[in-house]
């Protein structure tokens, strides 16, 4: 505890030490983990029935990157979020935890103080990276399909329009033809139908390329003796 000047130690404010081994006291304002290191600081939680009116030390969670040898810290309700803490600065506590009034703050300390032998806190971190590492990738291949399968949906896109045009194309050999056989049948049930031409599907009424029904020839049979013969519709 700080008794200024003097600084005593307490036997129950190690944050290392398991959560639940901790005073309900300081388990009010403290993260309690292998990876937690004190904080000097000036701050007063928003619930306490203490008699302390002034709170010059915290334990916070640490994440340390070895790497730029630089580290993060959590404090308690806040909801897991990490913030860079350089050496010297002062971490507003209340813009991370609602748990501290305004004002209150926590200073960092330098990296050595903070993750030199702090095992736990580099572990936790390098998982950390590559947990977010992971999601990047995951966000980048859901949003960037493949070249295989790009091709796959332009070949499909590519096999639906050959079956539209080959359907069109069907349907316009169809109607003629069945223009056709409409035309062969009226000629066959009147041979002395009306030279006009036949209607078609393709053309305007009156210009048709069928041949009138004076000029076509239709197939009888002599009931008799079984000969076919040639005979105009007139």
């Amino acid at each position: 505890m700080d008794y200024c000047p003097f600084v005593i130690p307490w036997i129950f404010g190690k944050c290392a030490q398991p959560a639940g081994t901790a005073s309900t006291y300081v388990q009010g304002f403290n993260v309690f983990s292998d990876a937690a290191r004190c904080f000097d600081g000036d701050f007063r939680p928003k619930v306490s029935d203490s008699v302390f009116q002034f709170y010059k030390g915290l334990c916070g969670g640490v994440m340390c990157n070895e790497k730029n040898e630089s580290y993060t810290v959590t404090v308690y309700s806040s909801g897991g979020t990490y913030v860079p803490c350089p050496p010297g600065e002062n971490i507003s506590l209340n813009l991370l935890s609602d748990a501290f009034e305004v004002g209150s703050h926590i200073t960092c300390p330098s990296y050595t103080e903070v993750c030199q032998g702090n095992v736990k806190a580099a572990i936790d971190n390098a998982e950390a990276h590559d947990t977010q590492s992971s999601q990047s990738s995951s966000s980048g291949e859901a949003s960037d399909p493949s070249p295989s399968s790009s091709f796959a949906l332009h070949r499909h896109l590519f096999l639906c329009c050959v079956v539209v045009v080959t359907c069109a194309i069907l349907s316009l050999f169809l109607v003629r033809w069945l223009a056709q056989l409409q035309y062969v049948e009226q000629c066959a049930s009147n041979p002395r139908a009306t030279s006009s031409s036949p209607p078609s599907a393709l053309s305007p009424s009156g210009s048709g390329n069928h041949p009138s029904c004076t000029n076509a020839t239709l197939l009888t049979s002599e009931h008799g003796g079984g000969n076919t013969t040639q005979q105009p519709c007139r």
